[in-house]
């Protein structure tokens, strides 16, 4: 593989190529050549004709506009990938679905427009499963290339994974970000539930939708954050953490690799001092899951329900099943299922003052090598009804050396103090070599 110096590290590449000091053409012929010999077996990316001539004329006005390297933008001349749920001006969005993309198009999305604004370079658009939902994208991960990812922002997660990008966007309904980033290895953060906003994206439930990021690092996930929306101040986390299990959440058929992954991070999360308890908060899994889809079947039948009619045989089965079932919910019980949003947010957030808890802990996945929608809904749904922030990070390797990633939740638009809290449990996670070097 062509190595590309600081790739991973996106607020050391952003400097070096702001300053000069490593020349944004000889970036971007290091990273055709790892592209070239990467994208044929990953499929992270959509196809597109003559994107590195793109990209070198891009990157050459940009030069034109900024000749000042101190006046530069933050972004300047960075690439970075964009889940293709998400409008973007000069390319179609298809949202891994077969419609006509005259249908779904729309004005570029926000985050990508601040993103541009700040110098960034769109690398391009990225495969996902059709409009979030199914399991339908033609990416592998790129720590084993035999196994397929299929999920939403799969393709995503493997372009940071591979180091193609530093930075990527994705979209959360079912969870997909944060499912794909811990299978692949690397950062994803879903911030609280309209904290960015999802315009421009084409939706799946607009009840549920979120958009989410993904990154090598921490530092530099925090850092465009802050770029896309005003970011509060908040006080230095105290220590030691004070942190939640919900392992009424975690289902008996899960992985036992995985649940004992999730008792060995405990262990070492108390071995550094945390307070970590097991607390019943939600309501049972089955409950969140039939709530989950009613509400997103019938908003989906909402905004689907005409191009089905018309371009039945345009849709998967798997979302064509969606939306039957959709128009068969009736509107009371959409009403009751958004309604029952806030309840179960209240219930979280009141649990985490009772018990004074920073954060809340769970596995992201409930295998490592093939998803199990349903089982691993069950573990994402609590936090994605709720609409609370969430952040994966990566925390090692399980037995069949694939990466794992554990699941942090904070309080309602409590995010900087969720990516706070991040930061000391990546610490205190890397203290213990549960992972390669390099990550945080």
């Amino acid at each position: 593989m062509i190595a590309i110096p600081e790739s991973c590290d996106l607020l050391s590449l952003a400097s070096s190529l702001r300053s000069g000091n490593f020349p944004c053409l000889d970036y971007l012929n290091r990273l055709e050549a790892l592209f070239d010999a990467t994208e044929p077996d990953l499929h992270a990316f959509l196809p597109e004709q003559n994107r590195f001539a793109r990209l070198r004329q891009e990157a050459s006005e940009l030069f034109e506009r900024y000749v000042d390297p101190e006046h530069r933008p933050p972004l300047f001349a960075i690439p970075f990938a964009v889940d293709d749920t998400y409008h973007v001006s000069g390319f179609v969005t298809r949202a891994g679905s077969h419609l006509d993309p005259e249908l779904l198009s729309g004005p570029e999305a926000p985050c990508v427009t601040r993103l541009r604004r700040a110098g960034g370079l769109i690398l391009g658009k990225t495969a996902t499963g059709e409009f979030g939902y199914s399991a339908s994208a033609p990416t592998h991960n790129p720590h084993d290339p035999t196994q397929p990812l299929a999920m939403a922002s799969a393709g995503a997660a493997a372009a940071v994974a591979s180091g193609l990008t530093p930075l990527a966007l994705g979209t959360q309904t079912l969870g997909a970000a944060n499912l794909a980033a811990s299978r692949c290895g690397v950062i994803a953060f879903k911030p609280s539930y309209q904290r960015l906003t999802t315009e421009g994206v084409i939706p799946l439930a607009p009840s549920l939708d979120h958009c989410g990021l993904l990154a090598g690092n921490l530092a530099s996930l925090q850092w465009i954050f802050g770029l896309l929306t005003p970011v509060q101040r908040v006080a230095p986390v105290a220590r030691p953490l004070n942190i939640g299990v919900c392992e009424d959440i975690v289902p008996e058929a899960i992985a036992p690799t995985i649940r004992e992954h999730l008792q060995t991070t405990c262990e070492t999360l108390r071995a550094e001092g945390c307070s970590v308890q097991s607390i019943p908060a939600p309501p049972s899994a089955d409950h969140l899951t039939s709530l989950w889809l009613d509400l997103v079947a019938a908003e989906a039948a909402d905004i689907h329900g005409a191009w089905y009619a018309a371009h039945p045989e345009r849709y998967r089965k798997e979302f064509a099943e969606l939306i039957i079932r959709g128009e068969q919910v009736p509107a009371v019980t959409a009403a009751r299922a958004r309604a029952s949003r806030l309840m179960l947010r209240n219930r979280l957030e009141n649990t985490m003052q009772q018990y004074q808890l920073d954060l809340w802990i769970n596995p992201c996945v409930a295998t490592t090598r093939s998803s199990n929608v349903l089982m691993d809904s069950a573990l994402q749904l609590p936090w994605v009804v709720s609409g609370l922030p969430s952040l994966v990070l990566p925390a090692g390797f399980v037995d069949d050396g694939l990466p794992m990633g554990i699941q942090l939740t904070g309080r309602w638009y409590g995010d900087e103090h969720l990516l706070q809290c991040g930061e000391l449990v990546a610490e205190m996670i890397e203290k213990h070599d549960f992972t390669r070097s390099g990550w945080f």
